[in-house]
């Protein structure tokens, strides 16, 4: 039995975590930041849809043209699913990751992504073809991120340990590359 559902706090950490290192440590140093003098976040939101096989989210103000918008899902037990993100204004998704963690319990924790995006009111729907199980989504819209390849690097781990640790990654390119 995996406890993540009735660990609220654990699904903060996790959407600070993943939206911190990945978004903060692996794309802002790394990307083009046009228009824009520092990456900021513009709006976000979250839920916990319960067990279900798809949820939509809807942001609270229309999307900017240009922005970026990620996405953080968190799956928790059964099979590893096939993951659709969509949403109603038609930008592309990109996987920037999909993990499948069995630390307690088995879930499963993925990164979507838009760059450039449509402006416009907008939902997000994010659905998967398995069993209905928990899933919770996060979205969040960035102004002053590259509008195409600003995705770096990516790397994913699990363990326990006092003292965590992760190697050390080079950028492929820099902030003005």
């Amino acid at each position: 039995m995996n406890d993540w559902a009735a660990k609220p706090s654990g699904w903060k950490r996790t959407f600070l975590l993943v939206a911190f290192l990945v978004l903060s440590a692996s794309l802002f140093p790394r990307v083009h930041v046009a228009a824009v003098a520092n990456p900021a976040i513009i709006q976000h939101k979250s839920v916990n849809a319960g067990t279900v096989t798809s949820a939509s989210l809807a942001f609270a103000s229309s999307n900017t043209a240009h922005n970026f918008i990620a996405v953080v899902i968190r799956i928790g037990g059964g099979a590893v699913p096939a993951i659709t993100v969509t949403d109603a204004n038609k930008n592309t998704y990109r996987q920037a990751f999909q993990f499948n963690g069995t630390l307690g319990g088995h879930f499963i924790e993925a990164l979507y992504y838009a760059e450039n995006i449509v402006s416009g009111t907008n939902t997000v729907t994010v659905s998967y073809n398995t069993a209905a199980v928990p899933l919770r989504v996060a979205l969040a819209e960035y102004a002053g991120i590259a509008t195409s390849a600003s995705l770096d690097k990516v790397a994913t781990a699990q363990g326990t340990s006092a003292s965590p640790n992760s190697v050390a990654s080079r950028p492929a390119r820099t902030g003005s590359s």
